[in-house]
């Protein structure tokens, strides 16, 4: 019987930046009102691979909460959202890398999204957060893009969040307007099922909407400078 090498990685979770929260805020659960959020996993290279379509690391689509909780441990928040969409979110923070971590959604009990805001994961071919839009253009050449109106707070820059999105495949890249160096960066990774609608953070809440743009587009036409 060969040996098994486990590398035992620990994710230490504080405080939420930027995290979106819909109007059925009021009603969600904390999963751990108490304590800082922790996780724990076993991860080797490949865990750490973003597969468009497929997973990030070891959480897969289609994965059950029981799963996802043997992966990344309990300590979390979770929300249960009904209006306008009826969802789980789940988020595991990563004070580590000083990002906001991985973020799930589950309807019907399985996993139909995942978002990765933490270097610790990537695409096979390198791209992760802070990523260039070059970048991601020269190794995702069917994207199409799109603006989440209504998103641009402080904390993603104070421009609206930009989308690249391959439908076909289920994978996009969300960019953030990085106000020191005037330009746009790679804030998450996002895997979803290409069967399904892509739905930034799980679903789009009035009065934000997301808007078609022309492809590799980083502006809203009325954007300001």
């Amino acid at each position: 019987m060969g040996q098994y090498v486990f590398v035992y990685a620990a994710l230490f979770v504080l405080a939420l930046f930027g995290c979106r929260h819909s109007n059925e805020e009021s009603n969600a659960q904390r999963a751990l009102p108490t304590g800082e959020p922790t996780v724990s996993q076993k991860m080797t290279t490949d865990d750490r691979l973003i597969i468009a379509g497929s997973n990030i690391g070891m959480l897969k689509l289609g994965d059950t909460r029981e799963a996802l909780l043997k992966i990344l441990g309990n300590e979390r928040e979770e929300y249960n959202h009904t209006d306008p969409c009826k969802y789980t979110e789940m988020h595991w923070y990563d004070v580590k890398a000083d990002r906001n971590g991985i973020f799930v959604y589950l309807r019907n009990g399985r996993v139909y999204q995942i978002e990765s805001d933490t270097p610790r994961f990537r695409t096979a071919e390198g791209i992760t957060s802070d990523a260039r839009p070059e970048d991601v253009r020269t190794h995702f050449p069917q994207l199409q893009a799109y603006v989440l109106v209504n998103s641009g707070s402080d904390v993603v820059g104070g421009r609206d969040l930009i989308y690249w999105v391959d439908q076909q495949s289920g994978i996009a890249f969300e960019f953030y307007y990085n106000r020191k160096e005037r330009k746009r960066r790679v804030s998450k990774i996002i895997v979803f099922d290409p069967r399904s609608d892509f739905q930034q953070s799980g679903c789009v809440s009035p009065p934000q909407t997301l808007l078609k743009l022309e492809p590799f587009s980083l502006e809203a036409p009325n954007a300001k400078p």
